[in-house]
């Protein structure tokens, strides 16, 4: 599933140039295994927002998917939510 909707590609890109990113969550439809059109992330860490938001412009027009996220620069549980942690 992560090579065919760009997670992989995705991650590399955030590790690489927006900071220090210690955790990405999937949260939402994807993370229930439904294909809505949008993917709800959760990115923890030191994070740079606007090459976030660059990147996750880039990666939603070629995989024709909306992204919503956010950024917690602590420890984020993710509670009483269905979750994908990816890193």
């Amino acid at each position: 599933m992560s090579t065919y909707i760009g997670f992989d590609e995705l991650i590399d890109s955030l590790l690489k140039q927006v900071g220090n990113l210690k955790e990405v969550y999937v949260v939402g439809d994807y993370a229930r295994g439904v294909d809505s059109g949008t993917i709800d992330l959760i990115l923890v860490g030191q994070l740079n927002d606007k090459l976030v938001e660059k990147l996750l412009h880039r990666v939603s027009k070629r995989i024709k998917r909306t992204f919503r996220y956010q950024i917690h620069d602590t420890n984020y549980e993710v509670i009483q939510q269905h979750q994908l942690k990816l890193i």
